[in-house]
């Protein structure tokens, strides 16, 4: 028997469906009354500060995934800067003696993922030349208009914008690896609570159950110490009653500490600083569990969403690693309207109209010429991002055989409850049976005490299927299903 108490204390359960929750709902922990599955959930998201910090991270993840889209975002920029130079010139007669310079220049500009990086401003400049010769300069105070069109195409080193999408595939897989990361943190936690929860449950069951058997120990040991002193029976009885009266004692005091444990890790969970649980709990009959649906499958866990983000993000930054030594081409041009008059109207007209256009066109070409290294650099990054493919196929593998396992461990699970809870009953009938056999002098106390044993340890034994079915259960949820 004491080997199935230490089974429970060890025994690491798991919540049944919220369904199980009929009463309303308790807010404030501690108190009295019925403390349902769903209220003691709801207390460990608001009281454990742990399940707290990862739904926010989880949450978090998913927001800056949005991070992406930014990126590939126009920009609106816009300077403005104000020159005064009064430096000597060589002859400031005819050059002037300062310059006045009032510059400001606006525009959108934008990065494409096929990477085109593209910029369209406006410039405008209001110089003014103190003390110059009319003419040498005619026209001293003026206004110069400058819309301009800048492209840059990569062809080879982010050719096409390979560099730019591995870059924002980065920046996306690292939030949602986080993201999922932190989901199953939570979800890891909330399973622990409702395990915790049937933990106590179960364990004031088996309690009421060793106190029951620790009564009945009591009882025949009265009994027996009744027939010594009327020398109907040997004392040799009365001993053995004694004895297990002190067997039953210690299995209590282990089920008094087990339900003890359970009340103290059940406060932990919700951030009460107490020992004791004063409400009562649901209880989880073998009825309850045999109209029980099985759990289902909503998809692939977080598990191995955070492994196929983290392929993501290997296989991004193997591409950035690809692109940072690769040769680069780059064709460029910019194309641009001027304008100039002592009017900044007028000055804007002729530079919209393109009348004096400006043209620039060209290439830039960088090769790096250590060859070897960077080829042994691609067939390292090569490796990087294979290895994380195949993390990814293991992680996906593992979780299809650990669902199938899952299955066939509950159907299992479910044909032993339902044959201890049998054992159960036969073993109280023939405690029962055995008991008025030797109330009638047909049988020995040393058989009924080993009938009322084994009766009890039917009774330990169902809680324990009880614990593994939920284990199983609970290992189930973390899939996502009901």
């Amino acid at each position: 028997m004491r080997k199935w108490i230490k089974v429970l204390v060890v025994s690491n359960l798991v919540a049944t469906p919220s369904a199980m929750a009929s009463e309303k709902p308790q807010n404030s922990p501690g108190g009295s009354g019925n403390l349902t599955l769903d209220t003691y959930l709801d207390q460990v998201r608001g009281g454990n500060k742990a399940a707290q910090a990862a739904a926010e991270l989880s949450e978090a993840g998913g927001l800056k995934a949005k991070e992406r889209s930014i990126l590939l975002s126009p920009n609106l920029f816009l300077n403005y800067s104000v020159s005064r130079d009064n430096k000597p010139t060589s002859n400031p007669t005819m050059m002037g003696a300062s310059t006045d310079v009032d510059s400001m220049s606006y525009g959108i500009s934008q990065l494409t993922p096929f990477g085109l990086t593209g910029k369209l401003g406006m410039t405008t400049n209001h110089i003014v030349i103190d003390g110059a010769s009319p003419q040498f300069l005619p026209l001293p105070d003026y206004y110069e208009t400058r819309p301009q069109l800048e492209l840059s195409q990569s062809l080879w080193k982010n050719g096409f914008g390979r560099e730019t999408r591995a870059q924002l595939d980065l920046l996306e897989g690292q939030a949602l690896l986080a993201k999922h990361s932190e989901k199953l943190k939570e979800k890891f936690m909330m399973a622990e609570a409702e395990g915790t929860y049937w933990r106590l449950a179960l364990a004031r069951e088996a309690l009421s159950a060793q106190r029951d058997s620790y009564n009945r120990a009591i009882k025949m040991r009265e009994w027996s110490a009744g027939r010594v002193k009327l020398s109907l029976a040997d004392r040799a009885d009365f001993l053995q009653s004694d004895a297990a009266v002190k067997g039953r004692e210690l299995e209590l005091q282990i089920a008094t500490d087990e339900e003890q444990s359970a009340s103290r890790q059940l406060n932990s969970l919700r951030g009460v600083a107490s020992e004791k649980v004063s409400e009562s709990l649901n209880k989880l009959t073998t009825d309850t569990i045999e109209k029980m649906p099985d759990p289902n499958r909503s998809g692939p866990r977080e598990d191995v969403l955070a492994a196929r983000q983290a392929e993501v993000v290997a296989k991004s930054a193997a591409r950035l690693a690809r692109e940072k030594y690769a040769p680069q081409v780059d064709l460029y041009m910019t194309y641009a309207g001027n304008g100039r008059d002592a009017t900044f109207g007028r000055s804007s007209t002729d530079a919209m109209a393109i009348k004096n256009p400006s043209r620039v066109y060209g290439v830039k070409v960088n090769v790096p010429l250590g060859v070897t290294a960077v080829m042994d650099q691609q067939r390292g990054v090569e490796m990087d991002a294979r290895a994380s493919e195949l993390t990814r196929e293991r992680k996906e593998f593992e979780e299809e055989r650990e669902w199938a396992g899952l299955k066939d461990s509950l159907g299992d699970a479910r044909k032993r409850l339902d044959l201890v809870t049998n054992m159960e009953a036969v073993q109280k009938e023939k405690y029962e049976y055995e008991k008025g056999r030797q109330a009638k002098g047909r049988s020995t106390l040393f058989q009924v005490l080993i009938f009322e044993q084994d009766y009890a340890q039917a009774q330990l034994n169902r809680i324990r299927m009880k614990a593994d079915y939920m284990r199983i259960v609970a290992q189930m949820k973390t899939f996502g299903g009901n």
